[in-house]
Formats: C-alpha cells, structure tokens, sequence
C-alpha cells in the first residue's frame, strides 16, 4: 500500500466512511491538493477543526481547501508583494521621473526605496515582466501610469504551476478543454477555414 491509500485508509476510519471504491476515489480527488508531507498535520488538522454539521466528506473537502488556503497564503502573499513591488519600480523609474525611453532593459541594475528598504532591480525580475507581454503593453499604453493588468499578470507568472486547483475549478477546467475540443471538431467538421477558426 502506498502513502497515498494509507492516507485514504486512515481518514475512513478517523471520519468512520464505509470502504467502497466510489468514497475512497472521491477522497482521493479531494486530498489531490496535498503532499505526502503533510498527511500526518492535515488529520491533525482535521482533528482540531469544528465540523459538527458536516458530513464526513463534506468535512473532508472542506478541511482540504482551508488546510491548502492555510498553506499556500503566504506564498499568494509574497507573489502579490512581488508584483506590486516591480510595478511600483518600474512606475518610479518610467512615470515618476518622466523618463520614457523605450530601453526597458536600462531598470537592471537600479536601486529602489521600497517600505524603508532597498530593491534590486535584478535581471530575473525583468524578464518576469517582459514575459507578461500583454500587460506590459498595457503598462506603455498608459503612459508607465498604475496598471492592474500588469500587477495581476506578474503575480499569475510568480504562482503558477505552484497553486493547484480546488475540485470546482478542475470541473470547470476540464469542461472549458471539452468544449475547446468539440468546439474544434465542429470546426473541422464544417471545413472553415484556419482564419475563420481564430475567430472562435
């Protein structure tokens, strides 16, 4: 038996479930989420959490999604930091000192004030923004004044691959690629042409 069923095995019995292949698949969706280093803190934290009106997989799903929350919002944090932190640079350099030449590569190297402490602005941190094409180009259009777009694209480059998907978003998720892919067998059912199905 691997990790993975022990962890199975040992929530039926804490939550007392009945063995059956549906409710050990289930729970094994639901704990998806979760490394094989924090099995042993995640019962405990089942242990300790209120759930006198859940049902034991309601418990269990619940119990999941606040223990990844827990886990992963410092590193949400961080990320947000982050990408606030080089928007905020780049405004400084660019709008602030009403510099707009389009040499983004003269930042490297620049030092910033940022909270009462000094900030790098290192070659790492510009190829993250200039890898968020789209929101950068947003960024000049406004002039290098405050822009979301960038800020969130930033922040979507630093967390990703790094937060996994509850079950409601992995359903959306795999509904959105079924309906990409028949959408694009009645393309090609249709004989439209490739311009044509850019525009779906």
């Amino acid at each position: 038996m691997n990790p993975k069923q022990e962890f199975i095995k040992a929530i039926m019995q804490v939550l007392r479930l009945e063995a059956n292949i549906y409710t050990m698949g289930a729970i094994e969706e639901i704990i998806d989420r979760l490394e094989v280093q924090d099995y042993t803190l995640f019962i405990a934290y089942l242990g300790e959490r209120e759930s006198d009106y859940e049902k034991p997989i309601e418990s269990i799903a619940k119990g999941v999604n606040e223990f990844y929350e827990l886990k992963t919002s410092p590193m949400i944090r961080a990320a947000r930091e982050k990408a606030n932190r080089l928007v905020s640079c780049l405004r400084v350099y660019f709008f602030e000192k009403h510099d707009r030449q389009e040499d983004v590569s003269k930042i490297v190297g620049v030092v910033f004030v940022v909270s009462d402490e000094k900030f790098i602005f290192s070659k790492e941190s510009l190829d993250i923004v200039m890898s968020c094409e789209e929101g950068f180009n947003k960024f000049k259009e406004s002039g290098f004044n405050w822009c979301s777009d960038l800020e969130d694209a930033i922040f979507k480059k630093l967390t990703s691959g790094k937060i996994k998907p509850n079950i409601e978003e992995r359903i959306e998720n795999k509904s959105i690629a079924m309906a990409k892919n028949t959408l694009g067998i009645c393309v090609q059912a249709l004989g439209l042409n490739k311009e044509k199905e850019m525009l779906y």
